[in-house]
């Protein structure tokens, strides 16, 4: 009889033991996980920050073409306006007249 009470008492000990393990394997795969997950979390926020960083880059070589257009395109116009200028000027001195 006492017997039996001992083999059952240790036999609840295995349970309890086996139990124990058992959490512990799911408590050390959920930190696994949560490492994971943070992780891939750390590593999309390297990936916005980059591509952040490559929006304006992208931006600011944007910017800066148009503001060479803007400059060519205003040098043009004096351009034109000087060759104008010079025109009028020319024509004035062949005909003796001013405007």
């Amino acid at each position: 009889m006492e017997e039996k009470m001992e083999e059952k008492e240790e036999e609840k000990k295995e349970e309890k033991m086996k139990k124990m393990k058992k959490m512990k394997m799911k408590k050390m795969k959920m930190k696994k996980m949560k490492k994971m997950k943070m992780k891939k979390m750390k590593m999309k926020k390297m990936k916005m920050k980059k591509m952040k960083m490559k929006m304006k880059k992208m931006k600011k070589m944007k910017m800066k073409k148009m503001k060479m257009k803007k400059m060519k395109n205003k040098r043009k116009m004096l351009m034109m306006i000087l060759k104008y200028k010079d025109l009028t000027i020319e024509i004035q001195r062949i005909w003796n007249v001013k405007t």
